[in-house]
């Protein structure tokens, strides 16, 4: 069969070729039904004037009709418009998207219809209602290249293929429809590809953070390890899930270790404000990190070897249907001392004094002192996840988590006392869901979910010159817990409309020292999502019934597709946060405790506006919001409770060429309390890829924040701890990674080096006080570090 195209005519020569075949042979683009068109046969020896002339040929005697959409050729059933009964049936069309190289699910896909856009559900499914047989769709996912088709009424697998396909002796590089990151498809939304994360500067063991930190409104200065600061925000007020369970933090002073295990992320989802009802007890970002399906076909293990930690990752289908994962991380030592490969020289421990310059409000002035610590340490975190599915469309999994993180430092001052202080964190948590897909068009969705973390701090001080004062030891323990059952129930009203009904109970039980709290709030909400081509309105409410009060929180989202390339996204919305991180103090010591804030419970109001422009691989996009919070629980001198407005603006640029994506940001937040701060910051990146190799850069540039950031563990405003350390933030990274395959695995080497200039940076830790003393206590941040490791994948 070889049709044959001249300047204005048609030649075909087929014998017994689906009509499928002969379409796609014409030389022209054109969207159709492939299993409503393969079953015709055609034999034909035939030349035509035109492409109209030989689709009107072809069609001829069938139930197709055709039409011209710009230069697409769209194919449809005769019937849709020859049959025009008194009553239209209503279609249903129903499916789930998959990665074609391991039919992992895809959650939250983009789904393009003439009716507007729809997005897929955590486990990949959509569905679709309205009076035509057949529609056509677009899909959009982070990483992956987009299909155009044509879907008839019923239940479909669409098979997309990632960006990125890494085969034997051959890397095929992201195309520019491929995107690493996405912004501006939704208000206060970032889509990350956590394929790409793994190129990136920095260790594996950190790479869902690595890739965070450089998304705009995500702070990078002061390097926060044990809380994700977006948008100015304090303590406890984002929350992190993984698989549906929150994850709490762990101290983490090796800053290139988070507690998400990479081996087992297949999706992160930044929610930086203005969110939906379904989501609730949180005044901040969310970050939603969704796990793997696994490989239900053969057995996978894959396992790395860094300077810091060894990770191996392991699968095995237990049916046709399911999978068992397990995955285990351990530091063990350092391959190598850092400070005798800095080339800039060691960086000593440093100790330094001043005067402080008050607290604004005209209280004496404190000796101040600024000690900066390398803490030992050791970690170690546990994954195991069963998921499956049934005969029908219906899913589940069981995913279970542990974690350990203890690590110990001592400092001193000199001739006034020692400090030796230690840290214990273990944390536990687990998930279990269930999915039903039910034939009209809807699916409800049972979970259950569990957190808890365990913190001991200890800490001993001995005071020299003064044999008379006893040695004092101190100690903290926290433990927090979150259980909570969580059912909704989602369907299709009409073709325009699709609405989401769920209820939530959430137990909460804190315990500081030996005083113990609990707390449960029921919740309901509702979702009504509507469409109309280019635009769309989601509607929500969530009710909480906490404390014997109602708290009801309205919450809305628009989006409009000015044009093909250019998205216009506002959202706003009240929250209510009913636990979080609060300072302490003693005459002795501060300390931060996740507690139960039944008594001054946080809310917010977000409001956010943004503008989009994607096309060919370009995307910039600019939001700006503003956050009012209120009961706020600060420490100066003394805690106090107070509300705070921020206001910001994010802007985000990114490219992507056949080889190389280049990233920037610049981000503005203004933090209005008892005297504003303003800070600012700016990110730029880029992945470059030459045949088997990757290249990569970050380099993050943050003014306007001190080490004791109101984001983070900062010590409010006006603290007269905090002056004599302020100053600009820099870091710039870099790293390369090879790729090899062989005939039974794959081979990676990287090797990155943080903090190439040595810029001396400031991470907060803490502050140490007596009556006249004030100490604060601060880790160095990454000096100069060079990172490698060694991955096997079988």
């Amino acid at each position: 069969m070889s049709p044959v195209i001249y300047a204005q005519e048609i030649k075909i020569n087929t014998a017994n070729e689906s009509l499928d075949k002969v379409l796609q042979s014409l030389g022209i683009e054109v969207s159709f039904d492939s299993k409503a068109v393969s079953k015709y046969i055609i034999t034909e020896k035939k030349v035509f004037k035109s492409v109209d002339d030989a689709m009107t040929y072809l069609l001829k005697d069938k139930p197709l009709a055709y039409k011209k959409t710009g230069n697409v050729y769209v194919i449809y059933p005769k019937k849709e418009i020859e049959e025009v009964p008194r009553l239209k049936k209503q279609y249903t069309i129903s499916g789930i998207v998959k990665d074609c190289t391991n039919d992992e699910k895809l959650p939250y896909t983009y789904i393009t219809t003439d009716q507007g856009t729809i997005i897929t559900d955590e486990n990949g499914y959509f569905f679709l209602k309205g009076d035509k047989s057949s529609t056509r769709i677009q899909t959009s996912y982070l990483g992956y290249n987009s299909i155009d088709t044509i879907l008839s009424h019923g239940h479909h697998t669409l098979n997309i293929s990632p960006g990125l396909i890494m085969m034997p002796e051959v890397i095929v590089s992201p195309s520019s429809s491929a995107m690493m990151m996405q912004s501006g498809k939704t208000s206060g939304e970032i889509r990350l590809n956590h394929t790409v994360a793994r190129q990136m500067p920095g260790s594996g063991d950190n790479s869902v953070f690595n890739l965070l930190r450089m998304m705009p409104g995500v702070r990078a200065s002061g390097e926060p390890s044990e809380d994700l600061i977006v948008w100015g925000g304090n303590n406890g007020e984002s929350k992190i899930t993984f698989d549906g369970f929150t994850l709490f933090g762990l101290k983490s002073f090796s800053e290139h270790i988070s507690f998400i295990n990479p081996y087992m992320v297949k999706d992160i989802r930044l929610l930086k404000g203005g969110y939906d009802a379904s989501f609730g007890n949180r005044a901040g970002a969310i970050a939603e990190i969704t796990g793997i399906d696994g490989n239900r076909d053969k057995p996978v293990l894959k396992a790395t070897v860094s300077n810091l930690t060894a990770n191996v990752f392991g699968s095995i289908p237990v049916s046709k249907s399911s999978v068992l994962m397990a995955s285990y991380r351990q530091t063990f030592y350092n391959l190598y001392d850092v400070e005798e490969l800095n080339p800039y020289g060691k960086n000593s421990t440093n100790e330094s004094s001043g005067k402080g310059k008050g607290n604004g409000n005209n209280k004496p002035q404190q000796n101040i002192s600024e000690i900066y610590l390398s803490p030992d340490y050791k970690f170690n975190d546990i994954n195991l996840k069963y998921i499956g599915n049934t005969t029908g469309n219906d899913n589940y999994h069981i995913s279970l988590y542990t974690s350990n993180d203890d690590f110990d430092y001592s400092v001193s001052k000199e001739d006034k006392y020692d400090l030796s202080a230690s840290q214990n964190n273990h944390q536990y948590a687990g998930s279990a869901m269930y999915n039903k897909v039910w034939g009209n068009s809807s699916s409800s969705r049972l979970k259950v979910k569990y957190s808890q973390l365990n913190t001991q701090n200890d800490r001993i001080r001995r005071l020299q010159g003064n044999q008379s004062e006893p040695e004092i030891s101190i100690s903290t323990k926290n433990k927090i817990e979150e259980a909570g059952i969580d059912l909704n129930h989602t369907f299709n009203w009409g073709k325009h409309q699709q609405i989401e009904a769920g209820g939530e109970i959430l137990f909460y039980k804190d315990k500081v020292n030996e005083v113990k709290n609990n707390f449960t709030v029921p919740s309901i909400y509702l979702l009504d999502k509507f469409s109309w081509g280019k635009f769309s309105l989601d509607g929500s409410i969530r009710t909480d019934f906490a404390s014997n009060k109602v708290y009801v929180q309205p919450r809305f989202s628009g989006r409009y597709t000015l044009s093909e390339a250019v998205t216009a996204t506002a959202s706003w919305g009240l929250y209510r946060q009913y636990i979080s991180r609060t300072p302490i103090q003693t005459d002795e010591y501060t300390d931060f405790v996740w507690k139960i804030q039944q008594d001054s419970i946080m809310s917010a109001m977000h409001t956010l506006a943004g503008l989009a422009f994607s096309k060919n691989g370009f995307l910039i996009s600019l939001e700006g919001y503003h956050k009012k919070n209120k009961n706020i629980i600060r420490l100066s001198k003394d805690l106090y409770k107070t509300d705070v407005d921020i206001t910001g603006v994010d802007m985000f640029l990114k490219k992507e060429f056949n080889n190389i994506s280049v990233f920037g940001s610049y981000s503005l937040c203004n933090i209005s309390e008892r005297k504003d701060e303003t800070g600012h910051e700016v990110k730029l990146g880029s992945i470059f890829s030459v045949r088997r190799f990757t290249l990569s850069a970050n380099y993050v540039f943050g003014t306007g924040f001190s080490p004791a950031f109101k984001g983070g563990q900062g010590t409010g405003q006006g603290n007269s701890t905090v002056q004599e350390s302020d100053k600009d933030y820099h870091r710039l990274d870099v790293g390369a990674t090879y790729n090899h395959s062989f005939k039974s695995c794959r081979l990676q080497a990287g090797v990155s080096v943080l903090n190439v200039l040595n810029n001396e940076n400031t991470k907060y830790s803490y502050i140490f006080s007596d009556k006249k003393d004030v100490t604060n206590v601060y880790t160095k941040a990454t000096p100069f570090t060079p990172m490698i490791f060694l991955e096997i994948l079988f």
